[in-house]
């Protein structure tokens, strides 16, 4: 069972690599640091067998910090969304 918070964790580390991937520093040794979740809800748990589909997006871009919408799906469902 993965219940609501660790589905929020997902999403975050899903939002870094997808940042990560995009905008590499050019020295490596650059530190990012989660603000914050605004909006969040959960839907229930995902239980054992479901697949969990996880999708980021980059909302916006504002004075080096960046804003990403996700959502974590199973079968059409949304258990949890974060903006």
């Amino acid at each position: 069972m993965m219940p609501g918070v660790l589905m929020l964790e997902a999403l975050a580390q899903a939002a870094l690599l997808t940042f990560d991937m995009q905008y590499v520093s050019p020295d490596g040794k650059t530190v990012y640091y989660f603000a914050g979740i605004d909006g969040a809800r959960s839907g229930g748990p995902v239980e054992p067998g479901d697949q969990l589909r996880l999708e980021v997006d980059l909302d916006r871009v504002r004075a080096g910090i960046f804003k990403f919408k996700a959502r974590a799906m199973v079968a059409r469902n949304w258990p949890a969304r974060v903006t």
